[in-house]
């Protein structure tokens, strides 16, 4: 314990002794770790975003049966219990009716002309004013993985939700209705409403919220074509609501990985031929598609800026690290005496080594947590500004390209968008979320620390081992 004490006050009295070269190093190597520390940021950032891309569109199939032809639960059985799928998604669309809330209306005025003329005939009824998707898992689902919808409070759906009352809907229909995480909407099917049938409804729990980024240019007719009305739920709970009974004519499937794509089709199709006969095979044939251009589109700038600050980090790691290297050489031969009179008195050299250790990392230490908070405060804004050029670039050709099927099209349904999987809703993100890497980036720090730490115990042992007492003590 003594040794200890000696041994620290030691350390204080030499880091203080030589502070303003000190002070030099704490700047520089703050500058050294802050770059590091925030192409790092970003790049790690960047990698996790391709991994959910590639996850939730770049290994997406979807199976659809010919002839608006349903799937049965053998069916499904078949096509998602093997060891090539990792989730899967059911998707259907209906509009509803919100009877505890108010639809946002973007133009209130054309949104009162319209109720004038359509209530002309029947004023009691009570028009669709939201738009109701039913799935089974919302975070793979396409419009959350790569068309500009975020989730920015709660959490999505899950295949462990399906037997749930819960729903996800937009930020402004909340604040436009004062809802938080916890309350609960009412909603109804709107056809029923309209042929004055019994009216299907549900009270569900909002567990999330999203807010739309991106840039879909459409003049809504009524409340459930706009966006903000979009309300997504549990699969049985839509079942439920609308009275579906009939089962799914498309499945969208998430394979383990893209390279699975071909296997899987071959495989399911061997299992379809001996569960089916030929004639019914082709009665009820299966369509498989998948689109390698969609995930390279949306991945595109993402990847770039990925390869980029990789080959920057390793550039500048190595920088850094040799630079540290020459600095704690020059430190050593600016004590050499200092080391040859200690070792002359009988000083042991493992303590010395300790000292000098702790000498250097105790700088090293300061400067990285200088370095860490600056570049957490930054990291954001500057992976944003390499990532935005190249986002708006790619936006732009899927402007264009929506416009095309648009006018193919000759009219714009948003339920035959979202049925179909056309890119129609595609958005590149101009940002990347930094703010869940914080344990990847302290694990980075600790282990790239341990390589320090040991790279100068192994310089100054050298250093001392070369160099006799006698050398030592002469001036240099």
């Amino acid at each position: 314990m003594v040794i200890f004490i000696k041994l620290s006050d030691r350390i204080y009295k030499s880091l203080l002794y030589n502070k303003f070269r000190n002070i030099l190093l704490v700047c520089l190597f703050s500058f050294l770790f802050c770059i590091l520390i925030t192409i790092g940021t970003i790049s790690i950032a960047t990698q996790d975003q391709i991994s959910y891309l590639k996850a939730s569109v770049g290994n997406m199939v979807t199976v659809e049966k010919t002839g608006s032809q349903y799937f049965n639960q053998d069916d499904m059985n078949l096509l998602i219990d093997n060891n090539y799928i990792k989730e899967y998604n059911v998707v259907s669309m209906m509009s509803g009716v919100l009877n505890d809330a108010e639809p946002y209306v973007e133009d209130e005025q054309r949104y009162n002309t319209i109720l004038e003329t359509l209530n002309i005939s029947n004023p009691n009824v009570s028009l669709p004013n939201c738009s109701v998707i039913g799935l089974t898992n919302s975070n793979c689902y396409l419009l959350f993985a790569s068309s500009g919808f975020n989730l920015i409070k709660g959490n999505h759906i899950t295949i462990d939700d399906k037997d749930d009352n819960i729903a996800i809907i937009s930020k402004e229909l909340a604040e436009k209705n004062n809802l938080q995480i916890g309350d609960t909407i009412t909603i109804s099917d709107s056809s029923t409403i309209m042929l004055n049938s019994i009216s299907l409804t549900s009270s569900l729990k909002i567990t999330g919220i999203f807010e739309y980024v991106g840039n879909v240019s459409q003049t809504p007719w009524l409340p459930y074509t706009e966006i903000e009305n979009f309300i997504f739920i549990p699969y049985n709970a839509f079942r439920s609501i609308f009275n579906v009974t009939m089962g799914q004519s498309k499945l969208f499937l998430y394979l383990k990985d893209s390279s699975l794509i071909e296997e899987y089709i071959q495989e399911t199709n061997k299992k379809l031929d001996e569960k089916y006969t030929a004639r019914q095979r082709v009665l009820m044939n299966y369509n498989f598609a998948y689109d390698n251009e969609w995930f390279d589109t949306v991945s595109k700038p993402v990847q770039s800026v990925n390869i980029m600050t990789i080959w920057m980090v390793i550039i500048i790691a190595i920088g850094t690290y040799i630079t540290i290297l020459l600095i704690s050489t020059l430190i050593l031969m600016g004590k050499k005496r200092e080391i040859g009179i200690y070792l002359s008195i009988g000083e042991s050299k493992i303590i010395l080594v300790f000292q000098i250790i702790m000498e250097q990392m105790a700088i090293i230490l300061i400067s990285l947590i200088i370095a860490c908070g600056i570049s957490f405060l930054i990291s954001q804004a500057i992976g944003k500004s390499f990532i935005e050029t190249s986002a708006s670039d790619v936006n732009k050709q899927i402007e264009e390209h929506r416009d095309i099927i648009r006018g193919n099209d000759g009219y714009y349904f948003i339920i035959n968008e979202i049925q179909r999987s056309t890119p129609t809703f595609l958005y590149v993100k101009d940002e990347i979320d930094i703010s869940n890497n914080t344990d990847k980036i302290i694990e980075y720090i600790f282990i790239s620390t341990i390589i320090l730490v040991v790279s100068l115990t192994c310089q100054i042992v050298i250093f001392m081992n070369k160099n006799s007492v006698v050398n030592l003590l002469q001036k240099t």
